[in-house]
């Protein structure tokens, strides 16, 4: 089989009769759920005191206890919570319940400055200096989601997938749809499909930035459920043979975009680097589309270059068990 060589003018002449916003899904809703028990980062740095909210509107602070006897963590302070519109929250009040006929002490207002279904962020209102506060959902899972793509040759590519993790420290389940070689008949070609463990052995290891490109994230689990619909989506697409172009790598290109924007859905999860399929594109105005996919994942990790796993952290990170106190 010939080896594919995509100028980038038949590609935007192909995308104007087949506009990619044909691609585009209906969006998640990104209604918040404050329920259920949050862990705070500030600076970056975790903070071992848990606040669990419950449905009927008390808060509670989780304290470690240090006795050696009993659970490992114990109630503390209590307070009453209310979310300035629940579904689309701007600000929260917290109203300390003091000791002695339900008396109440002074409330604090902290603005939510923005918010996800796993993660939201506040500040002190009335101290607009203080620093952010990240609140982590505390679930018994780990979220990562992978992109990867190998450099190839520019008439023919290589592998270029995603993939989504999630781990509870004992059992792990992934999901990996992208594109991969094979052949049809003695003949090599590319197709859509779901991503061999032989190939995803490749990878597991981060290859040298000459060989392939490779970004690995641990987010909430809503930018993790978003992208899993993504993912989904076109898995099924591929399933009843109704992928939106019949250019596999073109197919591939919007899928990886569309996964990656995901992530950005309902908050800031990453900086991003669309694809945006116009003449003055940085990377499509530039590569074959065959290797699209490997620009496009090393111009993200390079402005996500501290949110990357590298490979002992990554595999520290799977085998953590993260159980919420009871």
């Amino acid at each position: 089989m010939k080896q594919f060589v995509f100028a980038i003018s038949f590609v935007l002449l192909f995308l104007s009769a087949c506009p990619i916003a044909a691609a585009q899904e209906e969006q998640k809703s990104c209604d918040f759920n404050i329920v259920g028990t949050w862990q705070s980062t500030t600076g970056g740095h975790s903070n071992p005191t848990l606040l669990r909210f419950a449905p009927n509107g008390i808060a509670t602070v989780l304290e470690r206890n240090s006795s050696g006897a009993g659970p490992e963590w114990q109630a503390g302070e209590k307070s009453r919570y209310k979310l300035e519109n629940p579904k689309a929250p701007k600000g929260i009040r917290l109203t300390p319940i003091r000791p002695g006929r339900n008396a109440e002490g002074e409330a604090t207002a902290l603005e939510i400055t923005k918010y996800d279904d796993g993660a939201f962020t506040t500040a002190v209102t009335v101290t607009p200096d203080v620093e952010l506060t990240r609140w982590i959902r505390v679930d018994p899972y780990r979220y990562f989601v992978v992109l990867v793509a190998g450099r190839g040759t520019p008439g023919y590519g290589a592998p270029a997938f995603g993939m989504l993790i999630k781990s509870d420290g004992t059992q792990t389940q992934t999901e990996a749809f992208g594109l991969y070689p094979t052949q049809d008949q003695n003949v090599p070609i590319v197709v859509m499909g779901d991503i061999s463990g032989e190939i995803r052995k490749q990878f597991e290891k981060e290859p040298g930035e000459e060989l392939a490109s490779m970004l690995r994230l641990e987010v909430s689990a809503g930018p993790y459920e978003r992208a899993l619909h993504v993912l989904k989506t076109w898995q099924r697409r591929e399933r009843e043979n109704t992928l939106l172009y019949n250019i596999p790598y073109l197919d591939n290109a919007v899928y990886l975009n569309q996964l990656a924007s995901s992530l950005n859905d309902c908050a800031e999860t990453i900086k991003l680097e669309k694809l945006t399929w116009r003449i003055d594109d940085p990377i499509l105005s530039q590569q074959n589309l065959p290797q699209v996919p490997y620009f496009f994942i090393r111009n993200l990790r390079r402005l996500n270059k501290e949110l990357h796993i590298k490979d002992a952290d990554f595999y520290d990170r799977r085998q953590a068990n993260l159980l919420p106190p009871r």
